[in-house]
């Protein structure tokens, strides 16, 4: 089993409620110091490179706990970046910390044009929270992830523009519709800002190739590009782009992991053992000695259960697997 990325959810507690997503459902960050450390080797021990912290909202719940473990995964040789909504009280100094415990990355959710007064709230300190992070010192990288949906695919030429002018990576997740997961970042009410037409995916699909082309910061791998583009030419009938890829019918299955703030791991922040009844208790802390057992469990759940998705991070992680994606690209460490 080898590993590019693990998502950790380090808490579902957040002080807003954005319409599109349900992450936060109140649950608090379970394991000790210790125990996330424990848990950090054993995905080192399978080949991870990566790991993203988010949550709902991370600053949310025990930061200073988040700065130690964040620093010590820099320190065994895991990229790390935090993703925040910047909306907890005394984020600046919060990000301090993280960045003089080993922080090297810092990313924020950043909306082109909010859908709501919470998403709103976050959008407008967004880039002071970057910018503050990339005057601290050296660092791999900063950026801001969007959600791309009918509302606003217009306005991302623009977006990509102005924060590559400030040497900021532009990373976009398409708006998928609710997977009627509990805890997903999918919820119902963002249905109206859904993109629906496969020519509105096409320039999507074709901004993003030209800007990238010309130099810009656009986090989107050739391959998912292309994946896309041979989506839309062909315009398949009665198939949903956002059903197009289903990460368990690759023979390398699990590209990734995600950890709950319990400790609990499973294939995505989509699939909550919790919903399929009784499920063998694979934690961060146990992972390596069951991963065998992780694969054979979760494969075949997937394939049948999962409705597919089109996650571009996902995606890249069986490309690099493959060796169609440079690691370097996908961290923003090459040239």
């Amino acid at each position: 089993m080898d590993l590019v990325k693990a998502e950790i959810l380090w808490t579902r507690q957040c002080p807003l409620k954005c319409s599109y997503c349900s992450m936060a459902d109140g649950r608090a960050n379970e394991l000790s110091v210790d125990e996330w450390k424990h848990g950090m080797i054993n995905l080192r021990a399978l080949g991870c490179r990566f790991a993203a912290f988010y949550g709902a909202e991370p600053l949310y719940d025990r930061p200073e706990d988040l700065a130690e473990v964040v620093g010590f995964a820099e320190y065994i040789g895991i990229h790390t970046t935090v993703i925040t909504s910047g909306v907890v009280p005394h984020t600046e100094e919060l990000i301090k910390m993280l960045y003089k415990k080993g922080a090297k990355s810092l990313s924020v959710s950043y909306d082109i044009q909010a859908c709501d007064r919470h998403a709103e709230i976050k959008t407008r300190k967004a880039l002071h929270l970057l910018e503050l992070f990339q005057s601290l010192g050296p660092y791999r990288d900063v950026a801001a992830i969007a959600t791309i949906g009918e509302h606003n695919f217009e306005m991302m030429p623009k977006a990509i523009e102005q924060l590559s002018a400030k040497n900021i990576w532009f990373l976009f997740d398409i708006l998928h519709p609710d997977r009627h997961q509990p805890g997903s970042k999918c919820s119902g009410t963002g249905e109206p800002y859904l993109i629906k037409s496969w020519d509105k995916f096409g320039q999507v699909l074709d901004t993003i190739i030209k800007m990238k082309e010309e130099g810009y910061l656009c986090h989107a791998s050739k391959p998912f590009m292309k994946f896309i583009q041979y989506l839309v030419n062909q315009q398949i009938q009665g198939v949903e782009m956002f059903k197009s890829w289903n990460c368990g019918i690759d023979p390398q299955f699990p590209g990734w992991v995600t950890v709950d703030c319990d400790g609990l791991v499973y294939p995505c922040d989509d699939f909550q053992p919790r919903i399929y009844g009784e499920v063998p208790p694979i934690t961060i802390t146990n992972l390596f000695h069951k991963k065998e057992e992780f694969r054979e469990l979760w494969k075949p759940i997937v394939r049948k259960t999962c409705p597919g998705c089109l996650w571009n991070t996902h995606f890249d992680t069986f490309e690099i697997l493959m060796g169609k994606v440079p690691f370097s690209d996908y961290v923003h460490t090459g040239g």
